[in-house]
């Protein structure tokens, strides 16, 4: 039966006995880089991840709103005669038709965005706050990818005396995940949009129907 050989570390040579020494400490510094490196690069990750998802969702929505004005005017339905409104609702076929492509939009942009880069400065990893935030700065790539969710509300309010103003809001909910290297995170936000508004003279409209038909993509 064949023996294995163990290695004696006494008889290395000099030269391989550094070398070894060396490559240990070396690793045990990535590692303990590393282990420093990721929380702060996950948090960073995070917020600047959320902060673009909210400036690239608002972007999109109001270039999708200003390009698309008979869209938004086609959501109301409006009935009456002799210059009296009788009725407003909102239609459901446009509803809907609208919070499909608005989604899209939305998606789309959020995808022109799937790949950015974070830069943490090298104090930032020390744990010591003396040194926070100085240092050079190290690029890291972080992948981001997100969806979004829409719902179309109307509300009437008082606009003055004998005044009803009839407004049609949007509301948008986006999730964002944040992927780097083995960790992930996600992170959640809301906002709301008057897409469409209308002043009524007279009475309030006696018939108003509110349609509320989520859309996901």
């Amino acid at each position: 039966m064949r023996r294995i050989r163990r290695l004696n570390i006494r008889t290395l040579p000099r030269g391989a006995f550094k070398a070894l020494c060396a490559f240990t400490l070396a690793l045990c510094t990535v590692l303990v880089f590393d282990a420093r490196l990721r929380p702060a690069v996950r948090n960073i990750a995070m917020t600047r991840a959320k902060s673009l998802a909210v400036r690239t969702v608002g972007s999109s929505i109001e270039k999708f709103i200003s390009e698309n004005p008979e869209d938004c005017a086609a959501l109301v339905s409006v009935s009456g005669s002799g210059g009296k409104v009788n009725s407003m609702s909102l239609n459901a076929a446009s509803v809907n038709l609208f919070k499909s492509r608005l989604v899209r939009a939305v998606d789309e942009a959020l995808e022109e965005n799937a790949r950015f880069t974070v830069k943490i400065p090298l104090g930032s990893v020390t744990g010591s706050e003396v040194f926070a935030g100085a240092g050079p700065e190290i690029p890291v790539t972080v992948r981001m990818t997100g969806g979004a969710s829409a719902q179309i509300t109307d509300e009437f309010i008082s606009a003055g005396i004998n005044q009803t103003r009839h407004r049609v809001m949007l509301r948008v909910e986006c999730s964002v995940y944040v992927f780097l290297g083995g960790d992930e995170g996600a992170a959640e936000f809301s906002d709301e949009y008057c897409i469409a508004e209308n002043i009524v003279i007279g009475s309030v409209p006696q018939t108003a129907v509110t349609i509320d038909i989520p859309q996901r993509q």
